[in-house]
């Protein structure tokens, strides 16, 4: 059983349990966390947040860098940004935990959205770590 968690607290949970297994666990992208590993990242966070909150909204975003330089993927929850791999980038020093989208769109613009739900049955970096995935909310959430 799932224990109830704040949305942020979750999130902060999940930052830190891949700062602490991102070399052991089994996810695509995470092993130089949190460079390049946007996409699982966001995937795991709102497995998380859909698994203890279902009534929740969570929109996974597809988005890009402002300065040009790439993709960028994170979840937005009530109008809230979560971003676990922000700081991967030079001129963003933490990972935002909840903050408005204007303050997050200074740096990234949202191309797409879509229901994380969505994601689940689509997305090859999770359709083929289905178990992975749990096994991992489970941890973060124990």
């Amino acid at each position: 059983m799932f224990q109830e968690f704040p949305i942020k607290e979750l999130a902060i949970k999940t930052r830190e349990f891949l700062v602490n297994n991102c070399k052991t666990v089994d996810l695509h992208m995470v092993g130089r966390f949190p460079f390049n590993s946007c996409e699982t990242t966001s995937l795991l966070l709102g497995k998380a947040i859909s698994d203890i909150h279902p009534s929740k909204e969570v929109l996974y975003v597809d988005g890009s860098c402002k300065n040009g330089k790439g993709r960028h993927f994170w979840i937005e929850v009530d109008g809230l940004c979560f971003d676990l791999t922000a700081d991967q980038f030079k001129n963003i020093k933490l990972p935002f935990f909840g903050v408005d989208q204007n303050e997050h769109s200074k740096y990234f613009l949202a191309d797409t959205k879509s229901n994380i739900e969505e994601q689940f049955e689509s997305n090859d970096f999770y359709t083929s770590k289905v178990e992975q995935f749990d096994s991992a909310v489970k941890n973060i959430t124990s």
